[in-house]
């Protein structure tokens, strides 16, 4: 929380209670940082609850503690230089050094501060408060207990065997795990370097041998146990990078990208919409040339008429571009072909008198259908039609034309 947050925070905040962790290195409370914007906003926060959680140790330093209870109970504890000037230096110099009083474990303070209430509860981390009076020095102790007479009616006394009792039950669960090829190939190489022989010697050897012996097999378990948690903590294994080839670049234009990519065979969503529930799918057409119902009509009744099946229709509106040019291509080819046909055929001029349309097996020459030239001449979709014979010069001057 920096200071624009905490200003903002004590205009806003009437709440009953208020909650501070000094467990966060940022939020410390130090006497040198008494002239922040911080500081002087939780100072002014008006409430009637203060709850203040820390896991600053009382040894650290006096400063600490009285910054500590000055925010709980600023008006008792208002001068940091009247709360210093209650215990010898000697205190604070005892605790830089580092000296006994911190063989004893870290203990922890939390104050807490209900109504006029306030409870300083002490938990130790290592071993009972009673053994950690009998290692400091006579000096020592007798400005401990001062700063524990201050306190004492402030503070809620527990020890870790009164604590140790509320706990719930520990629940341990076990699962096992199989080791990966790698754990399994470290763990035998482990296994391969113990010589149970020089074990045997060195156990029946001198006190020495058998203290290097101990000494040698527990650094084996704390291998055996870094190859169980991750192989990494054993062997680090380099990290190498996948082969990357770059493709070369193929140039193409914009229109065959767009329409020239046969997007069926997409396996995606696409798949589904065009193919499978499209209406040109073969299975739609044919069930509409055959239907069952009593309606007559039919969608694709033309096929019959162009000669054309329904898998092909299927494949030309399916296909994408390229599949409707080739079909359309083709279509034109075959119309050409038939005309040209039946233009120079040697019967010409006894179809055209008879003025039918000539069919497959009537002429051994060819064996598919095609119109007559009276038809092709008509037919407004053809070469030889009004239009096309109107417009183009070529079809103009042929004899075909001016006489029809």
């Amino acid at each position: 929380m920096n200071d624009h947050h905490a200003e903002r925070l004590g205009a806003k905040l009437r709440h009953a209670l208020v909650c501070l962790s000094a467990s966060d290195p940022r939020v410390g409370f130090s006497p040198r940082r008494d002239d922040s914007v911080r500081w002087k906003i939780l100072l002014q926060f008006q409430c009637r609850n203060r709850l203040l959680l820390t896991g600053t140790p009382i040894q650290n330093t006096m400063a600490e503690l009285w910054a500590l209870l000055h925010f709980i109970m600023p008006t008792l504890f208002d001068s940091h230089e009247e709360f210093n000037e209650w215990f010898s230096k000697d205190i604070e110099s005892h605790a830089e050094n580092k000296s006994a009083i911190d063989e004893t474990g870290l203990i922890t303070i939390k104050l807490l501060h209900t109504g006029t209430r306030l409870a300083i509860i002490f938990y130790d981390a290592l071993t009972q408060l009673r053994n950690d009076f009998i290692s400091l020095s006579s000096f020592s102790l007798r400005f401990l207990s001062r700063l524990h007479m201050i306190l004492k009616p402030f503070m809620l006394r527990r020890i870790k065997k009164d604590v140790e009792n509320e706990l719930s039950d520990k629940i341990e669960i076990l699962t096992s795990c199989q080791l990966t090829s790698r754990q399994r190939l470290l763990y035998q190489a482990l296994k391969n370097k113990i010589s149970i022989e020089d074990l045997l010697q060195s156990s029946m050897g001198t006190a020495q041998q058998a203290h290097s012996t101990t000494s040698s097999l527990m650094n084996l378990v704390m291998q055996f146990r870094k190859v169980c948690n991750h192989p990494d903590l054993f062997e680090r294994q380099e990290t190498r990078s996948p082969f990357h080839m770059s493709l070369k670049p193929v140039i193409m234009s914009k229109f065959l990208f767009r329409h020239g990519l046969l997007h069926t065979c997409n396996p995606g969503r696409s798949r589904l919409l065009q193919v499978l529930l499209s209406p040109f799918s073969p299975e739609h057409i044919h069930h509409s040339l055959f239907h069952t119902t009593s309606d007559e009509g039919s969608c694709f009744s033309f096929l019959r008429f162009i000669d054309v099946s329904p898998a092909e229709m299927s494949n030309v509106m399916l296909q994408g571009t390229l599949a409707r040019w080739l079909a359309l291509y083709l279509s034109f080819k075959a119309a050409h072909r038939l005309h040209h046909r039946r233009l120079w055929s040697s019967d010409l001029e006894e179809e055209e008198e008879g003025g039918g349309v000539r069919k497959a097996g009537s002429s051994g020459s060819s064996g598919s259908c095609y119109l007559s030239n009276r038809d092709l001449i008509l037919w407004p979709d053809r070469t030889t039609s009004f239009p096309n014979t109107h417009n183009s010069t070529v079809l103009q001057v042929r004899p075909e034309s001016s006489s029809k």
